[in-house]
């Protein structure tokens, strides 16, 4: 994001500020959130949960990816002269809930991203905060094109270039995994490729514990050709397994040019090719594990992406909890003339989400306390009247 000359051009990217045609729930550009701290531009894009803004972070003058959470058909948008800002609201009492249990389910990402943002393959969590209504996430911005984007111009890779993209992702998964998370939603345009030519995994919305998933089927997602069987059964069991099939059907595209067969329809008859006899040419024993990342039966798939990887790179990922690794230290502070203790990113976002929590969950019980003293003050009232 650079600044515009005098006709309202940029000179980076060729946007003109005259020509840009946003929608009416769009943030205008040259709004501002978190006090001043970003400057909203562009939309990137948007989907039926949010929308997408490139953004400033004034502090460094660096660009930022902005994600607001906005899901369509739920909540619209509000300008408050008073207040100076862009309100989003509920559209009815019953889409209410499920839009404060959406807000809940976005900071999730935060979360997580917040505990694995510092792996290379993961993208940097600068913030999150709530602002006029609704949730956003500030994340570093990444200048690249998506893995679906590079194949559908220049057509399939080389084993080699696809390896070099996969490369930092796949670390990543093994690292969630090592902490019981999954990611849901591996496929080709949830990975980067940066100008160096090495991939970025992101989108995190759908990352939970495998725990919570487990005969949850609200927290499934399902994307043709890149989703496992599992994620579409009522108690399927998802584990890292099921991001294996993501992996594997990512591999798939970017190998031969194609979306390989969706799972629905492999079910009874599996006729997907294998790899050879799409043209690409693989070592035997890395031609059959990427075709067993395939299988449909989760039992019969294999079961670990670090397997994957070490037949891919010839190395191992050592075991190590992501909490106990060296993360990026915010610089010390100083309060009342004492030296602050110096914090690491990670626990202060932690922190932070705690407290949004707590205060969410506080503002739950309002309604109900009120309630009860009101019954207590009518219950009173009644018994004035009968004793008197």
């Amino acid at each position: 994001m650079k600044p515009l000359d005098q006709e309202g051009r940029c000179p980076a990217c060729g946007f003109d500020r005259k020509k840009y045609q946003s929608r009416g729930y769009h943030l205008p550009l040259g709004s501002v959130l978190d006090h001043g701290e970003y400057l909203i531009g562009k939309v990137l894009g948007e989907g039926g949960f949010g929308i997408t803004y490139i953004g400033l972070y004034k502090t460094l003058m660096i660009p930022v990816t902005i994600k607001e959470f906005f899901p369509k058909g739920l909540v619209r948008r509000k300008y408050s002269q008073s207040e100076q800002s862009h309100l989003v609201r509920p559209v009815s009492a019953k889409s209410e809930e499920m839009f404060r249990q959406g807000k809940r389910d976005f900071l999730q990402e935060a979360r997580v991203l917040s505990r694995f943002g510092n792996l290379d393959g993961i993208t940097r969590t600068r913030s999150f905060f709530e602002e006029n209504g609704t949730a956003y996430l500030v994340l570093d911005y990444l200048e690249g094109v998506s893995v679906r984007d590079y194949v559908a111009v220049n057509g399939r890779m080389t084993p080699a270039i696809c390896w070099q993209i996969l490369k930092n992702p796949m670390k990543a998964l093994c690292r969630l995994h090592e902490n019981d998370m999954v990611h849901q939603d591996i496929s080709p345009d949830n990975i980067m490729i940066n100008t160096s030519g090495k991939g970025t995994l992101i989108d995190f919305g759908t990352v939970w514990s495998a725990g919570e998933l487990s005969d949850n089927e609200e927290l499934a997602i399902y994307k043709r050709s890149y989703s496992a069987y599992e994620q579409l059964e009522k108690h399927g069991q998802r584990g890292p397994w099921t991001d294996v099939y993501g992996l594997c059907a990512t591999i798939y595209y970017m190998l031969t040019g194609e979306k390989p067969l969706d799972a629905t329809e492999r079910i009874y008859e599996d006729t997907l090719p294998r790899l050879s006899r799409m043209g690409v040419t693989l070592d035997d024993e890395v031609e059959k594990l990427i075709m067993q990342g395939l299988v449909i039966e989760s039992a019969d798939r294999l079961q670990s992406v670090d397997e994957l990887y070490q037949a891919l790179y010839h190395d191992s990922l050592i075991a190590f909890p992501v909490m106990m690794q060296q993360e990026t230290k915010v610089s010390s502070f100083r309060w009342g003339g004492r030296q602050g203790r110096s914090c690491t990113l990670t626990s202060q976002m932690e922190r932070k989400l705690d407290r949004m929590d707590a205060r969410r969950r506080k503002r739950k019980w309002y309604p109900v306390i009120f309630g009860i003293a009101a019954a207590g003050v009518l219950f009173l009232f009644a018994m004035y009247m009968i004793n008197g």
